[in-house]
């Protein structure tokens, strides 16, 4: 009789794996776009010191498509009850980030548009050939994003990284707040610098579980 009660106790004291916790929820909350794209955009600025981009422009296109594209692999880990990657959703919003960056012309960064058909075949390998462009900061404007989008997430610079990381965490932590169960989840390739960093700009909330599997 002891040692039934010995392994009752031992059993009780295991850790209770997160699937179970994830199973007994039905549907996951799913968040609005606009709410995302204000705080992603609100925590871009508070660490860049970079004004948040308005609505109308291309910029903020840019946003919900990096937002949109993190959204879906965020979801896509939480279905599987493992674990978080940083790196996939940093990656995820990079490659949303890129496809509205190469593929639409900004009025406020690179002047007036030229008619559609210019724009098609006025370009060599994808990328729109300078005497499109009325300025060559213009043309350095354009040509920088398009370097951004055309490379991989791996080969970009660690400030630029930064950016899709940031809008990583942030729609991490928006997911928590809507999505508890799954606050047990694993969080792997986090970059504590910026996650803490967000912490104290008060960004992102501080999170026993996820620091400790950081």
């Amino acid at each position: 009789e002891e040692e039934e009660e010995e392994e009752t106790e031992e059993t009780k004291q295991q850790p209770i794996d997160p699937k179970d916790f994830i199973s007994a929820v039905s549907v996951i909350n799913d968040v609005t776009m606009p709410k995302l794209i204000s705080a992603v955009s609100t925590a871009l600025s508070a660490i860049t010191g970079e004004v948040e981009p308005k609505e109308s422009s291309l910029v903020w296109k840019m946003y919900r498509a990096a937002c949109k594209e993190c959204w879906k692999q965020l979801i896509k880990q939480a279905r599987k009850g493992k674990r978080f990657s940083m790196d996939r959703l940093a990656t995820q919003a990079h490659t949303g980030w890129s496809l509205v960056s190469r593929l639409q012309w900004d009025k406020q960064e690179y002047g007036i548009a030229p008619p559609p058909r210019e724009l098609q075949h006025n370009q060599t390998d994808g990328k729109w050939n300078r005497e499109l462009f009325d300025s060559d900061a213009a043309f350095d404007a354009y040509s920088q994003r398009y370097d951004e989008a055309s490379s991989s997430f791996d080969s970009l610079d660690i400030a630029v990284k930064q950016k899709y990381r940031t809008i990583a965490e942030v729609e991490l932590d928006i997911f928590l707040q809507h999505n508890p169960a799954w606050k047990h989840l694993r969080v792997k390739h986090r970059q504590m610098g910026l996650y803490t960093l967000l912490v104290n700009k008060g960004c992102v909330a501080a999170s026993i579980e996820q620091e400790s599997h950081a």
